[in-house]
Parts: structure tokens; sequence; C-alpha cells
């Protein structure tokens, strides 16, 4: 169980950094502290709670980036509870390049697939506790099964706030100007739905994508009352 003092990791993308505004901020955790401040999240909720909190979350990241920052984090400090929260798998392709990218909604499926299989294997090789969350992309359970140190702790985030899963984000590789898609595939792209329509104003606003300070508290209580066990 958490309790006051103990040592607590966050790692993930920008849905791990706290609240944001409905204007142009700077990504890093560390600007958004220094300049934006809007609210901390689970980080801040976690410190008035008493603990001592490492945030290496950090706006636009990949679970590649995300996972490496986490495990040099885990060396340095040893926390006592470890949480990561994942993101879009296609964001560990970044610098976008035409050549390997998918050009099928079914070929970023697998790719997706296999990126997550990755990450998994990379986190199952910390040997450490590790709850985990889905953010803009959800969980994938039945890889995570082969990794006893993983947890799914909310396998969806957005599911968790009573929305229907994004299965595919259209997110900023889409406008990368070195990948020239087909004019098929960007109409099959949007067809997808629109995260802005569909995530609960409630829970997402205000800048419509990331969960707010509602959000970051209601999972800071039901880390509380989930009971999670030391890394």
């Amino acid at each position: 169980m958490i309790s006051p003092g103990d040592t607590v990791l966050i790692s993930g993308d920008s849905w791990g950094c706290g609240e944001w505004n409905n204007q142009k901020v700077p990504h890093s955790l560390r600007m958004l502290k220094k300049r934006c401040n809007i609210h901390r999240g689970l980080e801040q909720f976690l410190e008035s709670y008493g603990c001592i909190v490492y945030n290496v979350s950090e706006g636009g990241a990949s679970n590649k980036d995300s996972t490496r920052r986490l495990a040099k984090k885990i060396e340095k400090t040893n926390p006592d509870f470890i949480f990561w929260i994942q993101t879009d798998p296609i964001r560990d392709l970044k610098p976008y390049t035409e050549e390997g990218f998918p050009k099928t909604i079914e070929e970023i499926t697998v790719l997706q697939e296999n990126l997550l299989k990755k990450t998994y294997e990379f986190l199952g090789s910390l040997n450490k506790k590790i709850y985990c969350m889905g953010g803009v992309f959800k969980l994938n359970e039945t890889l995570m099964r082969d990794h006893s140190n993983l947890y799914p702790l909310i396998p969806s985030i957005i599911e968790f706030f009573g929305a229907k899963e994004v299965k595919h984000w259209v997110s900023g590789w889409i406008q990368h100007s070195s990948i020239r898609f087909s004019d098929e595939f960007i109409a099959e792209l949007y067809k997808l739905p629109d995260p802005y329509a569909v995530l609960p104003k409630e829970w997402f606003y205000p800048d419509g994508v990331h969960p707010n300070r509602l959000a970051h508290k209601a999972i800071f209580e039901f880390i509380l009352n989930s009971d999670p066990v030391k890394a």
C-alpha cells in the first residue's frame, strides 16, 4: 500500500505531465513546471499525500523514450512504486521517414502490436513491479501476460472515464512532410473518430485531449484503493 514517505516514479508522455490548457505550451515537463504549471496531475496529488515523486514524463514522447527514462531513473532512485503511461506505439518510429512506414490501416495495426511487444519486453527485463496505464493507446493485456512484473492497473484511461477507445489516433505523423500518403490512405485515416469529439469534456478539458486535474485525482484515488504492492 502506498504510504506518505514512499518514493514514486512516473513516466509517460504528456498524459503523465498533468492538466494542459488549450494554448500552445512547451512540451517538456521541466518547461511545463517552469512556465505553465497548470496542474501537475497525479504527481501533484501524490506529493500532497506525502510521497516523494520523480516524474520523468515528457510531452510528445514515444514509448521507447519514456521507458528508457524510466529505466535510468530506477537505477538512480530505486523507487517504491513505479507507474508508466503508454502512448501510441507509432511514435517509436520517430524521426518519421517514408521508408518502412505503414501504408494501410491493417499494416498500422500489425506494426503497433510488434512495437508494443518490444516495449513490454524491455519493461519486463527491468525486473521491477511496474503499474501500467493505457493513455493515448490501450494496453495490450495479452502481450503483457508474458511479463509477470507488468501489472495493467488501468488498461485504458479513456475507457476508465466512460469513453470509447480510439483504436488509431491520427496524430503528428500524418502531417510529416517526408511521408507521401496516398489519397486512399488519407481518406481511410480521416474516417477514424476524432478524439476531440469522443473524449468527455468533464475529464479531458480544457484542451480536450489530456486528462484534467479531476481525472488525475480520480486516477490517484483509484491507485490508493487498488492497494498496489511495492516494486
